[in-house]
């Protein structure tokens, strides 16, 4: 508990938290859900990202696969759909590693634990180690499936979301190390870069084999829409897992910082957070709107608009798809109670 949070008990976010969201986002599953869920599950034991029993039971009910079949429901086929269901599955490896984990509190062995993973990101998927960790080995398969089919305008913005992700994790890292709570302002797009919500987006472009061109990408109302649709994501993770954090003495989320920015109560955060969500919500809904304006203003053809308007559904996707997945997903709502000195029994080595 940090001085002035007034936490009083375990949230429990209720309809009315998200009922925005849910009237204005309808709901869309990929039909080869199915087959997403068993190839993540094969595929994280191929690559030695579970072993005992109960880190295999824990990423099975966790159901990265259904996730990935609503956050990229527009995926063309199932093959395109396991590859994101994969990345999904590789984020809450790295990401449990870090968070719930002794690595993510030591700003030095985070370093030391993602440096590997950063030096690759520079390489050429084809020289990429073979006999690196589990994680570097797994996203070596993740990049070999979806760079090749990518232009090289896609390939350098993933690569540098996915490298702001990494250097987001050091700097959570350092944050825990130091009893350090974000300030308010700085929030919203550190929470982005650590969240992995940006390479997680660009994905949209090759699930659908619709890569938007710089000109689209750049536009300030496009990048507008696309991030207020990532911070509803974002924040509203933050919502879904704020009992999971607390227990583990993270602070990285919405909730918390508002909490230690104001001296509010819990409550009142959760209120603050929802009305956040709200906001950024309608802020996706006017860009939208504008879209029609935006390719008369940067003269695109058909096929970019069409690009960019799978991207927009794309977006309403993720939204909708991480609310309802969140809402009843075991990864947020059972919520190991160990000290933070003591790692949860599912979590293996990885390094």
């Amino acid at each position: 508990m940090f001085p002035g949070s007034g936490y009083e008990h375990p949230t429990d976010p209720n309809e009315h938290t998200f009922r925005h969201l849910k009237s204005l986002m309808a709901p869309a599953v990929s039909p080869w859900a199915h087959e997403a869920e068993s190839h993540a599950r094969g595929w994280v034991r191929a690559f030695n990202l579970v072993r005992s029993d109960r880190a295999k039971e824990r990423f099975d009910k966790t159901a990265a696969g259904e996730l990935a079949a609503r956050v990229y429901a527009s995926a063309v086929s199932s093959l395109k759909l396991a590859t994101a269901a994969d990345w999904i599955g590789w984020l809450f490896f790295l990401d449990d590693q870090l968070d719930e984990g002794h690595v993510g509190r030591d700003p030095a062995a985070a370093h030391t634990f993602l440096q590997p993973l950063a030096e690759s990101l520079c390489e050429k998927p084809a020289n990429w180690p073979s006999d690196g960790s589990p994680l570097q080995a797994a996203l070596s398969d993740i990049w070999r499936r979806t760079l090749p089919a990518m232009p090289a305008a896609w390939q350098w913005r993933f690569t540098r979301h996915v490298a702001d992700y990494l250097n987001g994790c050091e700097w959570e890292a350092a944050n825990r190390a130091h009893g350090r709570v974000p300030r308010l302002e700085e929030f919203p797009s550190r929470r982005r870069a650590a969240g992995a919500i940006w390479p997680s987006l660009d994905l949209l472009e090759f699930v659908t084999g619709a890569p938007l061109p710089d000109r689209v990408y750049k536009d300030p109302l496009f990048a507008e829409m696309c991030e207020s649709a990532a911070d509803v994501v974002c924040w509203t993770d933050d919502v879904l897992t704020l009992d999971k954090e607390r227990a583990r003495g993270d602070v990285h989320n919405l909730v918390i910082v508002l909490e230690h920015a104001t001296g509010c109560t819990t409550t009142v955060a959760m209120t603050r957070a929802a009305h956040q969500i709200d906001s950024r919500l309608a802020d996706f809904m006017r860009c939208e709107r504008g879209l029609e304006e935006m390719f008369g203003r940067i003269r695109s053809d058909d096929a970019v608009q069409v690009a960019a308007e799978k991207y927009a559904i794309g977006l309403r996707n993720w939204m909708r798809g991480h609310l309802d997945w969140g809402l009843h997903t075991i990864r947020y709502h059972s919520v190991e109670h160990t000290t933070t000195d003591v790692a949860p029994s599912y979590l293996e080595t990885l390094q």
